[in-house]
């Protein structure tokens, strides 16, 4: 399995990603921490840190955005693998409340 182990943000690890309104916005201070893909490229994994929830729809989008802007017609699949590192001032309801619908998706 190769490995690239870069701690850079989102845009720096894809500057010719173009992404407009809410993708931009939500991914500009995230950091890669590791891409990860095997050797036949089947696959990339990409994981991230953010200090603020990303809606899972939101992930999903980015994901697509990927692979259509980068991989085209290639047979890839992207996978967005988030790590959050929260406020304090984000108690266990709070969270809750904000990532329900994002909880509700990935359990569908």
């Amino acid at each position: 399995m190769e490995q690239v182990k870069n701690e850079k943000t989102f845009f720096e690890v894809f500057p010719t990603l173009r992404a407009d309104g809410e993708l931009k916005i939500l991914f500009q201070d995230v950091e890669v921490k590791k891409i990860t893909t095997n050797s036949t490229r089947e696959f990339l994994h990409i994981h991230m840190v953010s200090h603020h929830l990303i809606p899972k729809k939101v992930i999903w989008k980015m994901e697509q955005s990927i692979k259509e802007q980068l991989f085209g017609t290639a047979s890839v699949a992207i996978q967005i693998e988030e790590f959050y590192v929260l406020s304090e001032l984000y108690t266990l309801e709070t969270l809750l409340a904000e990532y329900k619908e994002s909880l509700v998706l990935e359990l569908e």
